[in-house]
Order: structure tokens, then sequence, then C-alpha cells
């Protein structure tokens, strides 16, 4: 197709030499061609400069629903950390798939100034667990990205000493994503908590824990606590250590698996 040829040495130069005042023409190109290997979304992505990523994420701002989508990955391949800006803005909007692609996105070029705004965003009312689920993932890949000392629990933990109710169980099973031994005391801690939505993930988390230091813990949950689940999921948790204890020998796991049984509850 000529005029396609044509269309895609404009779209190249543009990638070279474009500024912002081609962002427009060349959204409503892509948009034209639906974005399927579009060579304006190409040029988009080429075209330097923290203005052109802002004149995309203004355009961003002016789509509704599902419309914003396109331009998160826009944004992301541009790989310019202003695009952030356009993607934690996005993180709050009402539709769920918006909100979840927008945080994908942000998780690759957000900052630290992003990390935490979403730490402080995990005290609203963001919905259930699964809702939480995708601000959560976020926060953990930033925090790996942007950790001090190679600590990235580090900041995770100094939030729950002033975290709203809300946010701690969000804050115990980032915790448990980034898997820092030294946050071990504190899932230990939670499974102690009073509030029983901090309980309850204290006890799912430390249930994950991948290595052996959580299966004592294990144990006193299983022996200590009241609820029929949670003692369920603590033994879980138990069996699934014991058979990654490669190290051991079947009579050194023999009164492992022993102390196991003795707390499973019957009832």
């Amino acid at each position: 197709d000529p005029a396609a040829d044509v269309k895609g040495a404009a779209c190249d130069g543009l990638a070279c030499m474009g500024t912002t005042a081609d962002v427009p023409a060349l959204l409503q190109l892509a948009a034209s061609t639906d974005g399927k290997d579009s060579p304006a979304l190409g040029a988009l992505e080429r075209i330097r400069g923290t203005e052109v990523t802002r004149a995309i994420g203004e355009a961003m701002t002016r789509a509704v629903g599902e419309g914003k989508r396109p331009f998160f990955a826009l944004l992301t391949q541009r790989g310019d950390a202003t695009g952030a800006e356009w993607l934690l803005h996005a993180a709050a909007d009402p539709e769920r798939r918006v909100r979840q692609d927008a945080l994908e996105g942000l998780a690759q070029v957000g900052t630290q100034t992003d990390c935490d705004a979403l730490m402080n965003r995990l005290g609203e009312d963001l919905g259930d667990a699964p809702a939480r689920k995708p601000f959560e993932d976020a926060i953990q890949k930033l925090l790996t990205r942007y950790a001090e000392n190679a600590h990235p629990a580090t900041a995770c933990i100094a939030a729950l000493q002033e975290a709203q109710p809300t946010a701690r169980p969000s804050l115990i099973r980032i915790l448990g994503g980034l898997a820092d031994e030294d946050s071990l005391p504190t899932l230990i801690e939670a499974t102690r908590a009073q509030d029983p939505t901090v309980r309850d993930a204290g006890i799912r988390t430390l249930a994950e824990w991948p290595r052996p230091s959580a299966f004592e813990p294990l144990l006193e949950v299983a022996r200590l606590s009241p609820d029929l689940t949670h003692n369920v999921l603590a033994l879980r948790g138990c069996r699934r250590l014991l058979t990654n204890m490669d190290e051991l020998t079947p009579e050194e796991l023999k009164p492992l698996y022993e102390k196991a049984a003795a707390v499973a509850r019957r009832d």
C-alpha cells in the first residue's frame, strides 16, 4: 500500500525530528489503525523529551475508561520517569482493569516518590484483597528497584509503625512477597495481632514463607490459634517447608513431622 508506505516513512522521520506539536497528529493516526503495529505508536515511543511525554499524558487524561489503556504501554515504553506522574493518576481510576494496567506500567517506570505515594494510598478504601493486589505488586517491585542497602523490606517495616488499620494487611502481604529474612519477626508479630484482618494476613503470609525459619512459628500458630482455618494453613505451610528440607535425613525429619501432627486439629 503506497499510502501506508508514505505514512510509515513520515512517522520514521518524526521519530527522529518530531516535537510536542506532532503528538496530536500521531495519536490520531495511531487510533485510526487501532494501534496494531502502528508506525505512529513507534514514533511516539521514540520522540525524546519530557514535554512529549507530558503531551501524551494529557491526552490520556482526556480519554474515558478503557480508552486510557493504550496510553499505558506507550508511557511505559518511552521509559521516561515523567510518564509515572500520569500512570499514578490513572491508578486512581474507578475501573479495575484500568487501575491494574496503570499500576503495571508504574512498577516499571515509577520513582521512589511514586512508591511512597502508592504506600500512602494503601490507607484508602481500595476494596478487598484482590482489588488491593495490583497496588501491592507495584509497591513490591518499586521497593525492590529502589531499595537502600539491599534491604527492600526496611521501608515497608517502617511504614507499618504508622500505618492506618486498612493499610496494615497490605503491608504484611508486601513483606511476604519481598521475603526478606529481616522481616520475619514482624510477620510473626502480625500473627498475634488483635486486629483479625492483620492476624489473618500475617498467618497466610507466614504460611507461604520460603525458608525453614518459619517452621517453628507456624507450629506455634497451629497450636495456639482457635481458628480451624488458620490451623490448617499453618500446617500446610509446615508440610511444604518439610518437603523442601532436602538437607535433612529421614531420621532428622521424623520428629519434625511428629511435631506438626501433634498440633493438628481433629474437629
